[in-house]
């Protein structure tokens, strides 16, 4: 189940940039709990592509910025990830090092930690 805010009522652009985000969370429901930076990251990029407006929000760039950097060591990246494991909450830092070759522990340790807004 996914839950978009009030305003979407009346505001499509809002109702699609809320979709979008929502869309990458249900490729791995974790029942509620915190995604990680790597998954937000991935939802706000996904957002931005599709949506009629990008994220702006500072905590959503801030993990745009993470997956962009990562997309940048190398573009398959997420593929190679979720080929490992189909859900996000299960990457350590450990496991995206061991798949992706150049990540810095840095890196991998911001992408693993809990998002917060």
């Amino acid at each position: 189940m996914i839950h978009l805010s009030d305003t979407c009522q009346s505001n499509e652009e809002q109702a699609r940039f809320e979709l979008s985000q929502e869309i990458v969370h249900l490729l791995t429901p974790n029942g509620g709990g915190a995604a990680l930076n790597i998954e937000e990251g991935i939802a706000t990029l996904f957002a931005n592509l599709v949506g009629p407006r990008h994220v702006n929000a500072p905590s959503y760039v801030k993990v745009l910025g993470y997956v962009e950097e990562l997309l940048k060591i190398d573009p398959e990246a997420i593929i190679k990830l979720r080929a490992n494991s189909d859900r996000f909450q299960d990457f350590t830092p450990e496991f995206i090092q061991k798949r992706v070759t150049g990540v810095s522990d840095q890196l991998a340790s911001d992408l693993c930690t809990p998002y917060r807004d």
